[in-house]
């Protein structure tokens, strides 16, 4: 949630955030809907509390009230979808328009002018700002300033209420009012769609209705329909019906799907090449690449092209997981909705055609492929979540014996070898002849190496809006139910899970002012009293395995420093549970913790860690993915020196 910034003068007033008034509209039409079929629909007194209640569920901890805020709040708005309503809708505002994309009213510098001698302004103010159109955009609603105050300063106190109402507040309300909108289009229609089928000579009522819910549901068969010549639709419409015309209007919108995603990964991987220093592209000896893990792409093994839209890192193939879990192991990795097997699974099922020349790779593997021309290489990193068994250094039987094992790539070490970088890009970037491009990694890994914990018992906890950490042991360590799993590093294990606490319930309560403010007043070396299990909404996974665990953050004390000093202390005995658990679980003892993400910035939370973790605990030098990506890359250099 965005932070809260509260009224220096009146505490009682605030400003809203984009996110509380999309969340503050949601819940008055949850309240509108509850009371439909009342004897009254009407809201009934006590209805601010109602909301309130609705507001803390939907944002824990966000310290919204009745009254004054929400009250407030609600009159606010009534105002100023007043004013905008006559605008739009008055007998005099002839003229006045909606832009939908840039979300604001527009008008004619005459309309406006006409506007305003005709005395309808009363509490309006206007900014002009200059558009090739030569129109006035951007109207605000405000009430005027005292006689006597600076013109200027009304000027940019109403391009702030610009900005900040029709960019923020209207923006959200259109988009709720967009919805609603479609709705009744897409009944309008269905309705004219239906009219017009029942035209067609041959159909029956049954081929109706099912050609009806076809067309509706896309825009670009409604414009087909309605464009095409009588005579044509009744062929045409069964076609649809049986499946032909479905099946290649859904892999045309696929293939424009792909080539979107797959143009800017291309576009962006030789525009870094083309970001090097040239006087630097002489000396480079190797390149390796990073990407999402489970990022997954089926192409043709002839030509490298794809073949399917990616699957994204964080897509769930759910229609496949019933499959996987009858042929992997209990509690493999590969038995999530996500995991590239899953996507794999899914994609065999949905397609009749092109299986013969189908190849699986990895968006790091793909990219450079781009680079060095050989297909089908991956790394074991990258292949772990399409069940590669890193310990016995081959896929399992179980997996192979599947018809779709003929896509899985050839599995390398991280930072191998595979070829040198193509010719025609080695003369076109001026880069040298024996610059040798090697297999990649996912990012979590390469981010892991960045950090330079190279030792087993060395640990990375980032502190981001999760915590997550991960410890190089010397066991592996696979555990589903807690997310737990582990990549090969060479001869030893990287075993990793997440918890859902972090700096997502800080900023939920503070805004960063306010956590660098507090920090300063709390005395890290001091035991806070204060018990919470700091979760952003309801849920954990580890190291509580526990979908219904309910956030505790209360009771909430009178100082904001000792309730932040809690917080902080109750964040750092969740982590020293993971890496309790992680020993329990079989991996090696931690003994030192390097830190990554935004909260390895604050001092005094770094020391309360290390008093609760008893460890040291230290920021890391290094913790971007792409430093961990030269460090592969140099691996592979000194291979080819050997």
């Amino acid at each position: 949630m965005e932070s809260i910034a509260l009224d220096s003068q009146d505490p009682s007033k605030r400003k809203w955030t984009p996110a509380e008034d999309i969340k503050l509209v949601e819940a008055l039409v949850e309240y509108h809907h509850e009371r439909e079929g009342s004897p009254e629909n009407k809201f009934k007194p006590g209805y601010l509390k109602v909301l309130e209640g609705k507001l803390s569920t939907k944002l824990p901890n966000c310290g919204l009230r009745a009254k004054p805020h929400i009250e407030s709040r609600l009159r606010t708005l009534k105002r100023e979808f007043q004013i905008l309503h006559d605008m739009l809708t008055g007998p005099n505002t002839s003229g006045f328009g909606w832009d939908n994309v840039r979300k604001c009213v527009t008008a004619e510098n005459d309309v406006w002018d006409a506007y305003v001698q005709m005395g309808f302004t009363r509490n309006v103010s206007c900014t002009q700002i200059p558009t090739t159109g030569g129109r006035v955009e951007g109207i605000s609603a405000r009430k005027r300033k005292k006689k006597g105050q600076n013109n200027e300063d009304n000027m940019m106190q109403v391009m702030k209420e610009v900005a900040s109402m029709l960019g923020s507040q209207l923006k959200d309300a259109s988009d709720n009012l967009s919805k609603a909108v479609i709705g009744t289009i897409a009944s309008e229609n269905r309705s004219r769609i239906n009219q017009e089928l029942s035209k067609v000579v041959g159909l029956t009522i049954k081929e109706r209705h099912k050609a009806t819910k076809l067309i509706v549901c896309q825009h670009e068969l409604i414009d087909v329909f309605f464009s095409m010549p009588d005579e044509e639709k009744e062929e045409w419409v069964k076609g649809l019906i049986n499946g032909k015309l479905r099946t290649l209007f859904l892999l045309s919108r696929k293939r424009d799907e792909t080539m979107d995603w797959v143009r800017s990964w291309k576009q962006t991987l030789f525009s870094l090449l083309e970001d090097v220093p040239f006087h630097l592209r002489q000396i480079i000896a190797s390149i390796s690449i990073d990407g999402t893990s489970a990022t997954t792409m089926i192409i043709d093994s002839t030509t490298g092209e794809p073949l399917w839209r990616p699957f994204l890192y964080n897509e769930s193939c759910s229609d496949a997981l019933p499959i996987v879990k009858s042929i992997a192991p209990e509690n493999h990795t590969v038995c999530s909705g996500s995991s590239t097997l899953c996507k794999l699974v899914s994609w065999w099922n949905s397609v009749d055609s092109n299986k013969e020349f189908a190849a699986l790779l990895h968006q790091a593997d793909w990219l450079l492929w781009l680079l060095h021309g050989n297909l089908g290489v991956t790394d074991y990193n990258n292949a772990l979540k399409v069940g590669y068994d890193p310990e016995l250094d081959s896929y399992p039987p179980w997996l192979l014996s599947q018809p779709y094992s003929q896509l899985l790539p050839s599995v390398k070490d991280p930072g191998t070898p595979i070829g040198v970088l193509k010719e025609d890009i080695r003369t076109q970037y001026g880069f040298p002849k024996d610059c040798v491009v090697c297999t990649g990694t996912t990012d979590s890994i390469a981010a892991f190496l960045a950090a330079r914990a190279t030792k087993p018992g060395k640990a990375v906890t980032s502190l981001g809006s999760t915590l997550a950490i991960k410890l190089l042991s010397t066991s592996r360590v696979d555990d589903a139910p807690y997310g737990v799993y582990s990549h090969r590093l060479d001869d030893r294990w990287l075993v990793g899970g997440a918890s859902n606490t972090g700096g997502a319930v800080l900023r939920q309560i503070f805004t960063d002012e306010q956590l660098e403010n507090l920090s300063e007043q709390i005395n890290p070396m001091k035991t806070s009293p204060l018990d919470y299990y700091p979760l952003p909404t309801v849920g954990e996974r580890f190291p509580v395995a526990d979908p219904k665990k309910v956030p505790r953050l209360h009771p909430r004390p009178e100082s904001d420093d000792e309730y932040l000093h809690g917080i902080f202390e109750s964040i750092a005995r969740i982590e020293a549970k993971a890496y309790s658990l992680l020993k329990d679980l079989g991996a090696t003892q931690v003994e030192e913790v390097f830190t990554a993400g935004g909260g390895a910035k604050n001092e005094k939370w770094m020391k309360i860690r290390e008093r609760v973790l008893g460890l040291p605990v230290s920021r890391a030098i290094q913790t971007e993915a792409a430093y961990g990506a030269a460090l592969l890359a140099l691996k592979g250099t000194q291979q080819c020196v050997q």
